[in-house]
């Protein structure tokens, strides 16, 4: 019972129940229970985690303005 084999679930299978999990964490009166977590952790190996964005990009002011530009 304590192997972890993945269980072959069909596409229709996989969106019951991760809807079930999602529900059941919703709904829960206590969202930082040890019982809430379990199932996020399950929530999070059966529906993994979009791939992160990249970095912002900063963008300084302007170094000079239209009218110090003409005026050099």
């Amino acid at each position: 019972m304590a192997d972890n084999s993945v269980l072959p679930l069909s596409a229709d299978e996989k969106l019951a129940l991760t809807a079930a999990l999602k529900r059941s964490i919703d709904e829960d009166r206590y969202p930082l229970s040890p019982r809430v977590q379990t199932l996020t952790a399950i929530l999070a190996r059966l529906q993994p985690a979009p791939a992160p964005l990249p970095p912002r990009r900063f963008y300084g002011p302007p170094r000079h303005t239209a009218a110090q530009r003409r005026a050099r």
